[in-house]
């Protein structure tokens, strides 16, 4: 018969249920809580006063494991222990994350979700097996978005530029119609939710190119005659590109 294996699929946020919750610490943190009188019932002869003198699993994933290289001993900590909770004992497990701090540093931004996944290993002819747990963590999107939109906005900016040397009104029409596209949605300042110093520089990457993205649809305008298409284009674009830099720019200017 098949047993299910130990493993735990966290995106940092709280949730609860009728005996158990889920509480994060942190971005890089997370707790659960299992109320053991709600589980059990309260007549199992365990209370706040003696409840350290029992021991508990089915919570725990990495009990009596062992990492197997610095990275994976740096990418999680389980804590495992007993909390009185309302007065209820409360058997209670924690898991840190990347407690280096090597998405942060080496990557920037933080985590959005983590999964540590049990699997039964056995070896090649053998008949009896070990469990290993596999954790993987993905860093939040805020930076590849970042890098993504500061890399599409240099490069619309450098094709914009083309254009304009170009003096193709329909070329720059097109562009510029494309260009605001791309800028619009970041009108609404979707680089808000991280106060991090990886998070600013990258904030201040995407705000750069916009000012630089500004400045060269400036000198388009003057090129072009007032109320033709293309000009409309670039001017509605210019706005767009003038709307996303003043919220990127309050978002820096917050921190």
């Amino acid at each position: 018969a098949s047993q299910q294996l130990p493993g735990l699929v966290t995106n940092f946020t709280y949730a609860v249920g009728q005996c158990w919750e889920d509480v994060p610490v942190d971005g890089r943190t997370m707790r659960a809580n299992l109320d053991v009188h709600c589980s059990f019932g309260e007549d199992i002869g365990l209370n706040c006063d003696n409840m350290t003198m029992f021991r508990f699993d089915g919570l725990a994933i990495l009990e009596q494991c062992s990492p197997t290289t610095k990275t994976a001993a740096d990418l999680v900590l389980e804590e495992c222990e007993w909390e009185c909770k309302f007065k209820r004992p409360v058997a209670r497990c924690q898991w840190s994350f990347d407690r280096a701090g090597a998405f942060t540093t080496t990557v920037g931004g933080t985590l959005e979700r983590c999964w540590l996944l049990g699997r039964c290993s056995v070896p090649s002819g053998g008949t009896t097996g070990a469990m290993e747990v596999d954790v993987v963590c993905k860093p939040i999107a805020l930076w590849a978005t970042a890098n993504n939109t500061a890399s599409t906005l240099a490069k619309a900016r450098e094709t914009l530029a083309e254009a304009r040397l170009s003096a193709n009104a329909t070329r720059l029409e097109a562009e510029a119609a494309w260009l605001s596209q791309v800028v619009a949605p970041l009108r609404v300042g979707v680089f808000s939710a991280e106060d991090t110093a990886e998070a600013r520089a990258l904030r201040q990457q995407v705000a750069m190119q916009l000012a630089a993205l500004v400045s060269e649809l400036r000198r388009a305008s003057p090129g072009l005659e007032a109320n033709t298409s293309a000009a409309v284009a670039v001017d509605q674009a210019l706005d767009d590109a003038v709307a996303a830099y003043s919220k990127v720019s309050q978002v820096l200017d917050a921190y």
